[in-house]
């Protein structure tokens, strides 16, 4: 599944059919499809309870772990600039997304971003992906 904001696209995929909650497998792909140079603030993207919101198949939400200390922003860490065309990816894995077991299920999950306000030359908006389902079927 692809969402486009302000130049920006998102692509979420996920393993269909998973054993555990161990073999979850989140893709998140971030392109630059302007003909310019974007810059990223990329400080939370692989942080799973930051940008992915995960729910059962009936709408109820699924917890995840803890989201990490904020940082200092200095305005550089973090960044991350993509030439026209280029991507970056991250794949969150299970064990590390959450902070329970997952019953057997059908689940749905879901990629939201915002950088508002941003500074200046840094892509600016806000993007949501989703959701792409998936089942824990069990060992």
């Amino acid at each position: 599944m692809k969402t486009v904001v302000n130049h920006l696209a998102a692509e979420i995929s996920a393993l269909p059919r998973v054993k555990s909650t161990e073999g979850v497998r989140v893709t998140v792909k971030l392109t630059n499809e302007s003909a310019a140079p974007l810059r990223l603030d990329a400080r939370y993207l692989t942080a799973p309870s930051l940008v992915l919101k995960f729910e059962t198949e009936d709408g109820a939400p699924v917890p995840t772990g803890p989201p990490p200390v904020p940082q200092a922003d200095d305005g550089k860490t973090g960044r991350v600039d993509l030439a026209p065309g280029e991507s970056v990816s991250h794949t969150y894995e299970g064990g590390l997304i959450f902070g329970i077991t997952l019953s057997p299920g059908k689940y749905r999950v879901l990629f939201r971003y915002s950088n508002e306000p941003g500074r200046p030359g840094e892509w600016t908006g806000s993007i949501e992906c989703g959701p792409v389902p998936f089942q824990v079927i069990g060992e």
